[in-house]
């Protein structure tokens, strides 16, 4: 009887075990990637982790992976010329849950995911996506087309043309916001989209409204903490909220506190950039611009380079004639004022009034010229 007992659990071990089972069958088109090793890379459980790597090799237009989670995550799934810089010959986002996962590839590189419910409706998104980009590109090229062959549009069509443009580049938010917002639980949505749809929405409470619908498992996620804690920061650092310091050295290596301006009597501006950034680039004219009217005992900027070589920012700050105070710590993305602030993209600007209280953020062009004329008139 024992021994029955013992055989019924370790059957009812394996069966258990194998509900959380899955099978990526994957098929290339025309065999022409066969002899190819593809990859498929684990999701991390936290940052700064090296994720586990997997891989076979492409044989007459098929190959497959096999594994279980015990709860819902991603993978990735890609081939590569070897040159890691270049396009990938192959690459998917797949939800990993149980079932057989289905990875079928186009002589284009076109890959779709299909066979469970997650990587079903992950895949729904990326057609409508992929659509919304067709439509782009196409609408584009007309333009450069027109341009190259010398032809003359119309101002009507012109109108048109740039109308399809610009509707494209906000559905490209708004699709991706709506799904993230609807499927915060689907894995595949952690790998990018998570983070991405974040970064785009404009709003805090737009940014706390992505996270509502996570479930208790979600929420233990590296993609949802990092969103979290972007929002925790953006709440600490909104308008309102008295400013946070912070110590880097200028561009001499001195080291100067945000606290030896802040708070001492002058409207403080923050601007967030780098040398290698086009579009603070652009931005720089009008910041000046603002300088040369408003700067003095009543305003003064201090710019915080993004920068990770020394010599790149000092270069800039030459060509570009920038007067006012600037500040690096020359750790580029990780510059610790920019996390400290919530900075995820450049250019970006904080405003302080007076008495170190935020008044604004991420003002630029008219609207930074507008807001000073206000406050210094």
């Amino acid at each position: 009887m024992k021994k029955i007992y013992t055989i019924a659990f370790a059957f009812l071990t394996i069966a258990s075990c194998s509900n959380n089972d899955y099978t990526i069958r994957g098929t290339v088109s025309n065999n022409h990637l066969d002899g190819k090793t593809i990859y498929k890379v684990s999701s991390v459980k936290e940052y700064g982790q090296t994720p586990a790597m997997d891989s076979t090799v492409i044989t007459d237009g098929k190959y497959s992976f096999k594994g279980a989670v015990e709860n819902p995550d991603y993978c990735t799934v890609y081939v590569t010329d070897g040159n890691m810089s270049t396009q990938p010959l192959l690459y998917a986002v797949v939800a990993l849950e149980k079932g057989t996962i289905n990875i079928t590839t186009n002589e284009n590189g076109e890959t779709a995911v299909s066979g469970t419910p997650f990587n079903n409706s992950y895949q729904l998104h990326n057609d409508e996506y992929s659509n919304l980009s067709k439509v782009f590109k196409d609408t584009y090229s007309k333009i450069e087309n027109a341009k190259s062959n010398g032809t003359e549009l119309s101002l009507e069509i012109m109108d048109s043309l740039n109308n399809v443009i610009s509707d494209c580049r906000h559905k490209f938010i708004s699709v991706k916001y709506d799904y993230v917002k609807e499927n915060i639980n689907n894995p595949a949505t952690w790998y990018m989209d998570l983070h991405n749809a974040a970064y785009s929405e404009a709003t805090l409470e737009g940014k706390k409204d992505l996270l509502k619908g996570a479930n208790e498992y979600t929420k233990t996620t590296p993609s949802y903490k990092r969103v979290a804690e972007i929002i925790s920061i953006l709440e600490k650092t909104s308008v309102g909220k008295p400013f946070t310091d912070f110590t880097m050295d200028d561009k001499d290596g001195r080291k100067v506190s945000l606290s030896d301006y802040v708070g001492k009597g002058k409207y403080i501006l923050l601007d967030f950039w780098a040398s290698w950034c086009a579009p603070c680039r652009a931005e720089m004219p009008n910041i000046l611009e603002a300088y040369k009217k408003f700067g003095g005992k009543d305003f003064e900027i201090i710019g915080i380079s993004l920068d990770s070589q020394k010599e790149a920012w000092l270069n800039a700050l030459k060509e570009l004639n920038l007067p006012w105070i600037q500040l690096s710590d020359l750790k580029g993305w990780n510059c610790e004022g920019s996390k400290l602030y919530g900075v995820s993209g450049i250019p970006a600007t904080v405003l302080f009034d007076r008495n170190g209280i935020i008044i604004d953020r991420d003002l630029r062009g008219n609207e930074l010229q507008a807001k000073l004329e206000e406050l210094l008139k």
